[in-house]
Parts: structure tokens; sequence; C-alpha cells
């Protein structure tokens, strides 16, 4: 069941990943992230009431409050970095950059955790890095597409710290959730992530930028909002029935979802290194997935 719930919520991140990339260039990072976190706290709130999930509280433990707040500190943290590296990069190189978390996972949960590195693992490590490797690695850049650097980053530096903190997310996540439920371990994620984001608006308070929301704007950060706070109920679902790294594995499936519907919306050709990567990449996500069940 855990394979479902992973192959859901990696539909969502696809969907989310190309909504955002329509706004990512036109609105300031930390705003949009705020906007879109109050909606996945509302989704997650909604379903813990609903299916009666909060009633686990009780059973937290010190030690797993403590892994949601820091696994809400990184997921905050990593947020900013993808809009970030979204606004600066192209959205199919950024999401290829991103399935990289899956390794780093892996290797986490074999330090951290205890979890065994097979020789399924290691083969879905070493083609997820090679696939990502050559989805990166272009000479040509689309005509409506930047790839500026971003202050002193490019985008593959912010997707590199995006990637490190949604690893380190989804390890704290995976031990946070072991004593309550999924859907009260994302409330309490989320607003810890709320509350970062908004310290960080503050922050940036005089940013013009930041100041300017148009309706059809905001109705898109509000929907990919709901969407992700679906994916994550998924999301937490099937970690609480698989290793984090399993979990992280498939749910990047959501490479493909971006890359169809990046040309459906953005009308964008896919270039011959990015089908190649994919490729290597959803063989590794596939290897892992069939050793694990």
């Amino acid at each position: 069941m855990w394979g479902l719930f992973a192959m859901l919520s990696a539909l969502c991140g696809g969907l989310n990943a190309v909504l955002s990339k329509r706004v990512a260039g036109r609105l300031d990072p930390v705003r949009l992230s705020l906007i879109r976190t109050a909606m996945v706290l509302a989704v997650a709130l909604g379903a813990s009431v609903w299916l009666g999930d909060w009633r686990t509280l009780g059973q937290m433990t010190w030690r797993s409050l403590l892994s949601i707040v820091s696994a809400g500190i990184a997921t905050a943290l990593a947020w900013l970095c993808y809009y970030r590296a979204l606004s600066v990069g192209d959205v199919n190189r950024v999401t290829a950059m991103d399935k990289l978390s899956v390794v780093l996972t892996i290797l986490g949960g074999g330090l951290f955790r205890g979890e065994p590195i097979g020789a399924a693992k290691i083969a879905t490590m070493g083609l997820i890095c090679l696939g990502a490797g050559i989805m990166a690695k272009s000479n040509e850049i689309d005509k409506n597409e930047s790839e500026k650097a971003d202050g002193k980053l490019s985008w593959i530096g912010w997707s590199v710290l995006s990637v490190l903190l949604v690893s380190a997310s989804a390890l704290l996540s995976k031990s946070g959730a072991a004593d309550v439920g999924a859907e009260l371990a994302l409330v309490m994620r989320t607003a810890v992530v709320l509350v970062i984001t908004y310290g960080v608006l503050l922050l940036k308070r005089g940013n013009a930028k930041s100041n300017k929301i148009d309706k059809r704007d905001l109705k898109t950060i509000m929907l990919t909002g709901v969407i992700t706070g679906v994916g994550w109920i998924f999301y937490f679902r099937a970690l609480s029935g698989a290793e984090a790294g399993a979990v992280q594995a498939l749910d990047k499936l959501s490479l493909w979802v971006t890359m169809i519907l990046s040309r459906v919306f953005f009308r964008r050709r896919f270039r011959a290194n990015e089908m190649y990567g994919a490729v290597f990449i959803i063989a590794g996500i596939l290897i892992l997935f069939f050793n694990h069940n």
C-alpha cells in the first residue's frame, strides 16, 4: 500500500513543480512559500480532524516532537531554496537535481537509522546520479528560460542546498511519525514551516517585489498549496509503511509528470539528454521499488 501512496505523492509533486514554475519567476519565493504553506496547513488540519488522527497526540514522545520540529525547519529552508532555483533555472533540470535527495536519504538511512544498503540500493544511487548529471548538463537554453545566477548562487547551487535539506527532512519525518498519526505529524511540521517562513518574510519586509500578487497568481499559489497538502498526506502515509529511502525514491517519479506537463503548459521540447537522463533515474527508482517489495 505504501507504493500507491508514494506514487500519488509523486503525481502531486510533478503537478506542483510545473504550477510553481508559472509564478516562481514573478514573485518573491518567501511570499510564495508562505501562502502555499498556509494552504497546506489548512488541508492537513482538515484531514487530521476528519480522520481522527489528532487523538494520537498523547502518544507523542519528546524525541518525536524534536524530530518533527527539526523536519519542519529543514522543509522551510528547502522550499525557499527550491523556489529560488526554479526562479532562475529550467524546471526539468531543477527537478532532475532534486532526485539526488534519494541518494542522500538512502545513505543517511544507512548511517543514522541502521537501514541496510544492498546491491539494489547501490544500483539505484548510481543510476540516479548518472541520470541527474545527464539531465543537468546541457549546452542549449530555451528562449523562454533565463538561467542566470541569483546573487552568488546559480540554480545548481540553490538546487544542491534544497537536496541536502530535503534529505534531512525525510529522515527526520520518518523518525517523528513513528509515534503519531501521519496527518498529525504533517500538521505539526507544516506549522513549523509556516512560522519560519513568516519570520523570513518579516526580515525581507522591504522587498517591493513581494508586495504585488495579482489574482491569477494568487489562485495558482493556493492551488499548489492544496496539491502539496494532499501530496504530503500521501507521503507521510507511505513513510509509515516503508524505509525513508524507498519512499523518497518512488516519490521522485514526479520527474516524468513534470516533464510531460512542462510540454503541455510551456510548449517545451524534450532534449535528448533529458530523455536519456530521465530513463536512468526512473530505472534506478524501479529497481529499488521492486527490491523493497
